[in-house]
């Protein structure tokens, strides 16, 4: 061959080829050295010595070994596979080999291949047929019968192996170098990678992997990538290795031949007697058991499997050994946990159903992010970002931390921190106070006697218990969508805008100052009493214990428990003239309080009761208005609101297709001590000097007549 005709022009002697690694330990196991068959490599001398190096990196080398290189001759790769090496201290031959790992990117072009000790070594060692040599024990050390090293720890080895290498005049050069390399996430220290015998789940035995993508379209998946997520991971995923060496773990309770390495034949029964021996005295139990007792005179013809199960195994297995064991069914309705899971225990319970029972263990799946800090850091004791559960809960509550969870979208990343914290407590106050006005409102209230029929009720508390109901349609769908946080934006928008920004605002009027069982106030408490009911059966899910006190402070409560309660309909329906009504007073409203604001900053007014609203409007909206001419300065809570036609030329602003122009002012009218409004009757008892007509008749008369719509 090439480096044949090399010798004999050159009568130079041997001829080294130069491999490089990072990892000496694995240089007993070595069974081939790899180039690449594309790939130029040289013949060059140094020191009376003829060495082969990819070109490429000869330079490299020259730079590392600080010696002079002359090339003699050059050839590609392909025509240097199949010569044979001689390892550099054990008296035994290698083969050239070709592989694709194989580059120029570091190193000298010549790849040492261990196959009981790599991954891509191990591939190359099957295609080429070579010996799959692993001379490392379960405990991390070489076999006491491997030669030189025997008996040393693999960790303590490299700097042995070196000097042997030096002792043999085999080394060309050494230096210290740092690079990537796997380690335990725990421990922090580096892996050793073996080739071991293991057992493993085919995935395509009995068409395994094929009935797992089939069953996949009939589960569930949240958020809708999860179900590409695993079905690319089946598709691709190798068979399944199930066997562990540790110490500790479920056992794996086999026998194998000594010399065929086949299971024994009663394996099925072994497997059932070793199940009564675990549920009886535990793990342990097993490892105690005398084996000869099931063995009998096949004691010194098979050898026990000291493997334990992969943990995954144990897992994904739950559906049968926890769910069905407890008499809860073989299918949970919800398997729910961190993205990493898919190629985790969503996994390994889909493998283990299909083979078992075949068919899914769960109905559906939710994915979760992970929590991170408000940068995005993940959570790290060294970074010192963590933020702890039970310090938040003894802190703040468990429903602080429950709302927290409600709020963010588990579909990413969630982040936590000390001011987002801060502001769910806020989130969760306002909720809370709006619960407590609804409660200290309706503490008078009997539902049995003094609850107002729909037909009875003004067009205001219809129309909140309507938009109630829609709302309450919108989180009954969201909790099927386990869209929480949704749902938790959308109640507090509703207390915050819909009750705390507008109805609530507006019917304190009339559940302070109107005659105690009017119809005003009863239909007031009617529809505070509904709101509540509805509100906690919305929060109970998320806010648990404070949707717990709340209905254990209710009176006239059905359940004992807020849990035990069903959705609260209201049972009516507005009509769509109705609705537009509402919400025109509504979008009006929000107008009104922007231009009393203004009126506010200057100083003019300080309350909205101080201020005169006058509400110029065209045709359509004046006779839409007047129907509620008595009750708006109520709604728009000022002191007198006047309705009057909206000028043809006049600059207007538009509301669903009106035209409007509205203009407040400060009253010049005196204040009524107990209604805070200001009215030309206040002074015009002598009995109630400082109160308006209407809080008179309210203490002493009948009680005002209000056209409530």
């Amino acid at each position: 061959g090439v480096l044949k005709k090399f010798r004999a022009s050159k009568n130079k002697g041997e001829i080294y080829f130069v491999i490089w690694t990072t990892t000496p330990w694995t240089l007993p196991a070595n069974q081939a050295i790899a180039v690449r068959d594309d790939i130029e490599y040289s013949l060059v001398e140094t020191d009376g010595k003829l060495l082969v190096l990819a070109k490429p990196l000869i330079e490299n080398v020259i730079n590392k070994t600080k010696k002079k290189f002359t090339i003699i001759g050059s050839c590609l790769g392909k025509n240097l596979v199949s010569l044979k090496a001689e390892h550099p201290f054990y008296k035994k031959q290698v083969p050239i080999i070709s592989a694709p790992h194989v580059t120029t990117d570091n190193g000298t072009g010549l790849v040492h291949i261990a196959p009981g000790h790599g991954q891509d070594d191990y591939v190359s060692g099957i295609k080429n047929n070579l010996d799959v040599f692993n001379p490392v024990d379960d405990k991390g050390k070489f076999v006491k019968s491997l030669e030189i090293f025997g008996g040393l720890s693999v960790r303590d080895s490299d700097q042995k192996i070196i000097d042997v290498l030096k002792e043999k005049k085999r080394l060309l050069t050494q230096e210290q170098y740092t690079h990537s390399y796997p380690h335990c996430w725990r421990f922090k220290t580096p892996l050793i990678f073996r080739a071991t015998p293991q057992w493993f789940i085919g995935m395509d035995n009995n068409k395994l992997r094929d009935k797992i993508i089939d069953s996949l379209p009939k589960t569930k998946w949240v958020p809708d990538w999860g179900f590409e997520r695993i079905k690319g991971m089946i598709e691709n995923r190798p068979d399944w290795c199930v066997s562990r060496q540790r110490f500790w773990g479920v056992p794996m309770p086999l026998f194998i031949h000594k010399k065929t390495d086949e299971l024994h034949p009663k394996t099925k029964e072994f497997l059932d007697d070793a199940a009564s021996i675990i549920e009886k005295d535990g793990i342990e139990g097993w490892f105690d058991y005398d084996k000869k007792k099931l063995l009998g005179s096949d004691i010194n013809l098979y050898k026990e499997v000291t493997d334990t199960l992969d943990v995954w195994f144990d897992s994904g297995v739950t559906h049968l050994c926890v769910m069905q064991e407890r008499g809860l069914g073989q299918v949970a309705d919800l398997y729910l946990e961190g993205s990493d899971q898919h190629r985790g225990w969503f996994q390994s319970s889909l493998i283990t159903a299909l083979a078992t029972i075949g068919k899914p263990p769960y109905k559906s799946v939710l994915t979760h992010g992970f929590v991170v800090d408000s940068e995005g850091q993940k959570m790290s004791k060294s970074l010192g970002n963590i933020i702890s559960p039970q310090e938040i809960i003894q802190d703040k509550g468990s429903d602080i931390l429950r709302l927290w969870v409600a709020t963010t979208d588990y579909s990413k990343e969630m982040n936590i921190s000390e001011d987002i914290i801060k502001q769910t407590t806020e989130s969760y106050r306002r909720l809370r106070n709006t619960a407590r006005f609804l409660l200290s409102n309706t503490d008078d209230f009997d539902l049995s006697t003094e609850q107002v029929n729909y037909e009875k009720m003004p067009l205001l508390d219809k129309w909140i218990l309507h938009r109630a109901q829609v709302m309450q349609e919108k989180i009954k769908n969201n909790y099927e969508l386990y869209k929480f946080h949704q749902i938790a934006q959308d109640i507090q928008n509703f207390c915050t805008v819909d009750l705390g920004g507008f109805y609530l605002d507006v019917i304190k009027d009339r559940l302070y100052t109107t005659q105690k069982n009017s119809l005003a106030r009863k239909s007031c408490q009617t529809t505070c009493y509904r709101l509540l009911n509805m509100l906690n059966i919305w929060i109970a899910p998320i806010l648990s214990f404070t949707a717990e006190e709340i209905h254990l402070q209710k009176k006239n409560i059905e359940c004992k428990s807020i849990f035990l309660e069903k959705w609260k309909d209201t049972g009516f329906q507005l009509t769509e003239d109705d609705i537009n009504t509402c919400n025109l007073l509504f979008e009006l409203r929000n107008d009104v309080l922007k231009e009393l604001e203004v009126l506010r900053k200057s100083g003019e007014i300080g309350s909205s009761l101080d201020a005169t609203l006058e509400i110029k409007a065209d045709t359509n909206l004046l006779a839409r208005l007047k129907s509620y001419s008595s009750e708006l300065k109520f709604i728009f809570i000022t002191s007198d609101c006047i309705l009057s036609d909206l000028p043809a030329n006049q600059n207007s602003k538009k509301i669903l297709d009106y035209n409007y122009l509205i203009t407040v002012n400060k009253s010049s009218n005196s204040k009524c001590e107990r209604c805070w409004h200001r009215n030309e009757s206040v002074g015009s008892s002598n009995k109630h000097p400082s109160l308006c007509s209407r809080c008179c008749d309210n203490i002493e008369g009948k009680g005002e007549i209000r056209q409530l719509g």
